[in-house]
């Protein structure tokens, strides 16, 4: 985490423009009301990145927030949140939810997986490289079998 922290800095937090622009680029779009929600919900209690918590901030949400990575990338203000996501994945493949009933996280980290494979090109050099390591431990897992995937990313990662 701390390398995480190190990277993408808590504050400042996304401004309230960042915000406005965030959910007029997500009206209309008719499954985005999981991550609308979340968006609200983030920006009301002034969470930084580094708060977010599936537990806590995502699980309790009345829409079913596995869908948020897909979107990570689609607005600076969700962009924001992208290391959240990232640290949420990390401690998923570390068994942190291994065994206990969690929700759907399985499929958030599926949407976070297939959200970094598509949107790898923008990614700066200091991502790719946590990217890698990442994929390091995912490829080594010991409590789920991402192997497919992980190879998918690792092409992805290689044409790089």
């Amino acid at each position: 985490m701390n390398i995480m922290e190190e990277m993408y800095p808590a504050f400042p937090l996304p401004s309230d423009e960042q915000f406005k622009i965030c959910l007029h680029s997500l009206d209309g779009e008719s499954f985005a009301l999981p991550v609308i929600e979340f968006c609200e919900y983030a920006h009301a209690g002034k969470m930084n990145w580094i708060e977010c918590s599936w537990e806590n901030d995502l699980l309790p949400l009345e829409y079913d927030t596995t869908i948020l990575p897909s979107y990570i990338f689609s607005t600076s203000f969700l962009r924001y949140y992208f290391p959240a996501c990232l640290n949420l994945t990390v401690n998923y493949f570390l068994g942190e939810y291994h065994g206990e009933k969690m929700g759907n996280i399985d499929s958030f980290v599926q949407h976070a997986l297939d959200s970094i494979r598509e949107h790898y090109d923008a990614l700066n050099a200091k991502e790719k490289k946590l990217i890698w390591e990442i994929s390091e431990l995912i490829e080594n897992n010991a409590w789920y079998d991402y192997k497919n995937e992980c190879i998918e990313l690792k092409k992805i990662m290689m044409g790089d």
